[in-house]
């Protein structure tokens, strides 16, 4: 069985005309430098070079939207952690509670430095 590749035989155009990235950056390295590049992708779980040195190059691009999903997950923390010490102090647990609660308000505290950073970024 044949397999048909979209794009040539259904009349669109084919994928090499479709790809929206199209600039190409060349930069001449040792076949040294090569290897350990293939090494970090592969270790970065990356499917080639050419996507890991675009991502490693374009992390501080993306870092705003790494922080909203960081200051999301804090959120979250923060409200569990929040209703742990209402528990902890509905049984007694004072200093347990309270400890939740300073946790809590670190985790605030880190959320609106982080905020301020990913508007600084932005």
């Amino acid at each position: 069985m044949t397999e048909v590749i979209e794009g040539a035989s259904d009349g669109s155009k084919p994928r090499s005309e479709r790809r929206q990235r199209t600039e190409i950056i060349s930069v001449r390295i040792t076949p040294h430098e090569r290897q350990q590049i293939k090494e970090a992708a592969r270790r970065a779980c990356c499917s080639g070079i050419a996507g890991y040195l675009r991502e490693r190059a374009l992390e501080d691009v993306l870092m705003p939207r790494d922080l909203a999903v960081i200051i999301g997950h804090l959120a979250v923390i923060g409200d569990c952690l929040a209703s742990a010490a209402e528990a902890l102090e509905r049984k007694g647990l004072l200093d347990a509670a309270e400890q939740c609660r300073k946790r809590s308000t670190l985790l605030v505290a880190l959320q609106l430095r982080l905020a301020q950073r990913s508007s600084d970024a932005g």
